[in-house]
């Protein structure tokens, strides 16, 4: 008994110590998240501007499925399970059954399952790369579907423990987008 209390008090690697940084570990943090209230900016490089455009608002999610983004400019992005609202002053109210819109999923996808810390929905469109520790972690989506992989060519998500701090969405053609989430 002496030799396993002497054991167990010098550590043993991997013992008593807390979990490894893994994909799993890191979707299972997330994963716990059940509310999110948080205020975004986003930055949109487009090749055809010379200067950037600039937005921001409120980021909602709510576990497992519904996030809400709306701007500053009452532009409104709603995401409900398979249904897209899409709400613009010049265009109105539009919502999508994304049952019927493939070219949508993967991009809903992408932000549903980084939320919501769903790993198999994630590993379905794309292939992940996870770098960093807990503290400062960095997941990069590179998109399978060949359709997807013509638009999109990598989304990067950093982040804290169980925290989305940037979103970096880099098309093909060039065009940027660099969300920003901050914590009310």
């Amino acid at each position: 008994m002496k030799w396993l209390l002497l054991i167990l008090s010098l550590g043993l690697p991997g013992f008593m110590q807390a979990a490894e940084f893994s994909l799993p570990v890191l979707m299972q943090s997330l994963a716990q998240v059940q509310r999110i209230e948080a205020d975004f900016q986003e930055q949109k490089t487009l090749a055809i501007l010379s200067t950037p455009l600039v937005f921001s608002g409120t980021l909602s999610y709510r576990a497992p499925d519904y996030i809400k983004k709306q701007t500053a400019e009452q532009e409104l992005f709603i995401l409900d399970g398979e249904w897209l609202t899409l709400e613009t002053p010049q265009q109105g109210r539009q919502q999508f059954d994304l049952a019927g819109y493939r070219d949508l999923q993967p991009l809903t996808a992408a932000l549903r399952g980084l939320l919501s810390g769903d790993l198999a929905l994630l590993q379905r469109f794309y292939t992940l790369t996870l770098s960093g520790s807990m503290d400062a972690w960095q997941l990069q989506l590179v998109p399978r579907d060949p359709a997807a992989a013509a638009l999109i060519e990598q989304i990067t998500a950093n982040g804290h423990r169980n925290r989305i701090e940037r979103l970096l969405t880099v098309e093909r053609n060039g065009d940027r987008s660099l969300m920003t989430i901050s914590p009310h």
